[in-house]
């Protein structure tokens, strides 16, 4: 570290030690601490140990995590890093007590957050109809209209912009294999939520094992596939997508980016496409033609537009993930006789499939 590093830091750590202990308080000497870490060669925090003079504590150590790897690669996960221990670290018998939590800012300044006991997040309001809505008329119907169509298309046309970005990043691609595998919001949690569930057309504990048994081995046969890493949504279902405006060149936006910058560009196609299957099964066979035909109008555009038909390889875990989603009891309690059974068939299908045969998807949407 330079002496004008240095200097900085020292500047910095006086003005925060002087916030939390008090006016009279002054930063001493700086140390690096790399522990007595014998043959471990890895640790998740850059650590420093800091004197202070005319406090009621000698030294404190200050702990930032590292980037990168082993899920510290957002701003969200070093958060996460720096809150857990503040919450816990004192209900353990004899253990090091927590002093502050906080964050540094865009000039280095360390600002404490510990009197925080809750977080917000503000956004800008979006006027417009959620496209759910429009998957609602068009099942009730029987018919979709071109406008319909057109949509269907645009909102291809927005995935294709977004997933033409790529990033070389094989650990985060690998993060997000596990994500999607193994997180409390994907396959792992959704699949918890079925326990204790009970009823005629729920899956078998055993079911459910092996479902996420078999998506395990597809983690397995992804990991090689990092050069698809893109920029994606996360998200990307109906209620997240608002159309606003009286023609088909009405504007969308789009709520709710909630799952990490980058992923599989399948992703965001299943978590639409199970949609029109799913308003399909729900509003009986009158809904099947037409939804059927919005399927195939997106798959259609999004793989023109980016010419990528490897996506058809690697999807089948993602569609498994919403599928699963769209059969919970916990988030659709009231399903239609026979249609959790239609799903499952499907998720026993997709995980047979070498590549998504989107004509084989589409025989489902009819019970």
């Amino acid at each position: 570290m330079s002496d004008t590093d240095r200097a900085n830091l020292t500047a910095r750590l006086n003005a925060w030690a002087r916030g939390r202990f008090g006016p009279q308080v002054e930063v001493g000497k700086i140390h690096g601490i790399d522990g007595d870490v014998g043959d471990k060669g890895f640790g998740y925090a850059n650590v420093l140990r800091v004197e202070l003079r005319n406090a009621e504590v000698s030294s404190v150590v200050l702990h930032v995590a590292r980037r990168g790897g082993f899920g510290h690669d957002t701003l969200a996960d070093r958060a996460h890093e720096a809150f857990l221990p503040w919450q816990t670290f004192g209900g353990f018998p004899h253990h090091v007590a927590a002093l502050d939590v906080g964050y540094l800012d865009a000039e280095g300044a360390l600002v404490s957050a510990a009197p925080a006991r809750d977080f917000y997040l503000v956004t800008a309001y979006a006027e417009g109809e959620p496209y759910f809505h429009d998957l609602q008329r068009i099942a009730e119907q029987g018919h979709a209209t071109r406008e319909d169509e057109d949509r269907a298309r645009r909102l291809a046309k927005l995935l294709a912009d977004a997933h033409h970005e790529k990033k070389d990043a094989p650990d985060l691609w690998q993060r997000r294999l596990r994500d999607l595998t193994g997180h409390h919001e994907c396959i792992a949690g959704i699949v918890d939520s079925y326990d204790g569930k009970t009823g005629p057309e729920l899956p078998s504990p055993e079911t459910l094992r092996r479902i996420e048994h078999r998506v395990l081995e597809h983690r397995h046969r992804l990991k090689s596939f990092a050069h698809r890493l893109s920029r994606v949504h996360g998200d990307f279902h109906p209620w997240n997508i608002l159309f606003h405006g009286e023609s088909s060149q009405r504007e969308v936006m789009v709520l709710d980016r909630s799952r990490g910058a980058y992923g599989e560009p399948a992703d965001d196609l299943t978590a639409l496409s199970i949609n029109y299957l799913f308003f399909a099964l729900r509003h009986g066979p009158q809904a099947a033609a037409p939804l059927r035909a919005l399927h195939r109008h997106f798959y259609d555009a999004w793989l023109s537009l980016t010419g990528d038909r490897e996506v058809l390889e690697v999807a089948q875990p993602y569609l498994v993930f919403r599928a699963l989603v769209v059969a919970s009891p916990v988030w659709y309690p009231d399903l239609p006789a026979g249609m959790r059974a239609r799903l499952f068939e499907l998720i026993d299908a997709v995980l047979d499939m070498r590549r998504l045969d989107l004509d084989k998807v589409e025989r489902y949407f009819t019970p």
